[in-house]
């Protein structure tokens, strides 16, 4: 067996398994005392020369937990392991701090949680250095939190090693600490790209994520074009209810609040550029955005019989788009419509056509002939936004220049033909589907009052 120290860098331990209850005694041997248990099943540690420690896994088996816990004055025991004393989720490098303790796991407080216990926690786990991500980021949690006042000075290896309050946590916020870990340290370089579907990821101190919703808007979306060389930008906000958008795949909420004036030439010298420091993070809506060279979004109605009702589109640069209604149900059409009206100014709207769906798209194309070159689709509101911008949408350019994420069917995981027959039918029939965008079909034309 190897005696670890406590204050070497590991995270891996073994549990013996006692077969009865607890005893006050503590079993000796050549200078090695094996301290007491009180639980089981428990961890094993044991104490030379006055320094705490617990037995290395290596190795480890149901003899030597025999041999440990008859030296206790157990009648036997097994062993159990090698368990993550401390362990992240949902990434090794990044996550929810999460610390074995007892029977589960136990998350740590937010309050007071610093860079010097993040760095504690990623000695623990390997790496060199470590950052806190505040507060709860990385979505709800199954475990309870336990460790609170967590008061590291920056030397430990371990966040076991720093001064804290267990099991009475003082943790008003109910809020979990997360940290990020690397072996590089921390300095004000990042990147970032803008992907084929309009979403903006960054990656800084070696892990890749993204930006909150929380603050974001146009001011931010023209600073991250003019960075990437454009004039300027508009924000809108893909869903976080995908597949596509699951905290792992995400990875770390690096920014929020930025505070960008809209005049800055690059990310960096806007206001507020706090890495980790995200407060609650907007669950619902991801940030995108749409870089143009000469003019932004501009909605209209055009072809109607008034000022107040046809077809709307919208114009970026020198294209005109509309919005498709792929999927959509009539009550979520009559929301979208009374949001449109709302957004050019008026009281009130709804749909101008409220036929059946098959009168409806033949009146439509019959009214409003032409072709457009780009969509708003996969529009998601709650019904009281005064504007398109509040809901979460995707752009679409290109009849078959679909983003990487845009049909989530796939042939993944497939292990037999029936499944590649039937998720290649459904999957050409969502192509189709989308394609009926650009055949004329399923566009908004509305009414809309004072």
């Amino acid at each position: 067996m190897i005696f670890q120290n406590l204050l070497a860098s590991t995270s891996a331990l073994l549990v013996a398994l006692v077969q009865l209850g607890s005893m006050d005694v503590m079993g000796s041997s050549k200078g090695i005392k094996v301290l007491p248990v009180d639980l089981s099943p428990s961890i094993v540690y044991v104490e030379k020369d006055g320094i705490k420690g617990f037995i290395y896994p290596e190795d480890w088996d149901d003899n030597d937990a025999r041999v440990m816990c008859k030296q206790l004055g157990y009648k036997s025991g097994v062993a159990l392991g090698p368990w993550d004393l401390v362990r992240l989720q949902p990434n090794v490098t990044f996550g929810a701090i999460q610390v074995w303790d007892r029977d589960n796991y136990r998350l740590v407080c937010a309050e007071g949680f610093d860079d010097l216990a993040a760095q504690a926690v990623c000695r623990s786990l390997g790496f060199t250095y470590g950052k806190s991500i505040c507060c709860s980021a990385f979505g709800r949690m199954e475990y309870s939190i336990v460790y609170s006042n967590i008061n590291c000075t920056g030397i430990e290896s371990s966040i076991l090693e720093c001064d804290y309050v267990k099991y009475f946590a003082n943790c008003t916020s109910e809020h979990y600490a997360s940290v990020a870990c690397s072996n590089s340290p921390e300095n004000e370089e990042f990147e970032l790209k803008i992907h084929q579907s309009g979403k903006v990821t960054t990656r800084h101190f070696d892990n890749s994520g993204f930006i909150c919703a929380n603050g974001f808007d146009d001011t931010e979306a023209t600073v991250i074009c003019k960075e990437m060389g454009y004039k300027g930008g508009s924000a809108y906000f893909h869903s976080r209810h995908t597949k596509y958008s699951t905290v792992p795949l995400l990875g770390v909420p690096w920014l929020a609040n930025i505070a960008c004036e809209g005049t800055e030439k690059y990310l960096g010298e806007c206001g507020k550029i706090n890495w980790g420091s995200v407060g609650t993070c907007d669950e619902n809506r991801l940030p995108a955005v749409y870089c143009y060279n000469k003019t932004g979004f501009s909605f209209a109605l055009v072809n109607g019989t008034g000022n107040d009702n046809g077809l709307v589109v919208f114009t970026v640069d020198d294209k005109e788009g509309a919005i498709c209604l792929r999927d959509s149900v009539t009550e979520e059409r009559q929301k979208l419509a009374a949001i449109v009206c709302k957004q050019l100014g008026y009281g009130n709207g709804g749909l101008l056509l409220n036929g059946t769906d098959a009168e409806n798209e033949f009146t439509a194309r019959k009214l409003f002939p032409g072709k457009s070159d780009m969509f708003i689709t996969k529009i998601k509101c709650k019904g009281n936004e005064s504007s398109l911008a509040e809901c979460t949408f995707r752009i679409l350019e290109g009849r078959y220049d679909f983003p990487e994420d845009w049909i989530s069917i796939t042939l993944d995981g497939c292990e037999s033909s029936s499944c590649y027959r039937t998720r290649s039918y459904n999957r050409g029939y969502a192509f189709l589907n989308e394609l009926s965008c650009w055949a004329g079909k399923r566009r908004l034309v509305v009414k809309c009052f004072l």
